[in-house]
């Protein structure tokens, strides 16, 4: 099972877009003293030379465990501009 995304956690990027980090999540359940990063919360701006800069938010979480009514993000779950999470916690997983 993957680890669960926490605030600040960073995604693949895409392209030649880099990663970057999320930048919302819970204000109130925490894995490992991070805030847990939900569907629909967002990621940081990011940027390719010549071209306009976009953010995004975790397209989709967990099927089965939710945070505040939210699906979880796990590392590997995709986010809405095409990059994926790649960070997460090493010690909590979910399904």
């Amino acid at each position: 099972m993957p680890g669960i995304v926490r605030l600040n956690d960073k995604c693949t990027g895409h392209s030649c877009y880099p990663p970057r980090p999320c930048i919302s999540a819970s204000n109130d359940v925490f894995v490992d003293g991070k805030a847990v990063h939900r569907e629909q919360d967002k990621w940081a701006m990011h940027a390719c030379p010549n071209t306009p800069p976009h953010d995004g938010v975790l397209a989709t979480g967990s099927s089965t465990v939710y945070v505040n009514g939210k699906a979880i993000a796990r590392i590997g779950d995709p986010i809405s501009c095409g990059s994926k999470t790649q960070e997460g916690s090493q010690t909590v997983f979910a399904g």
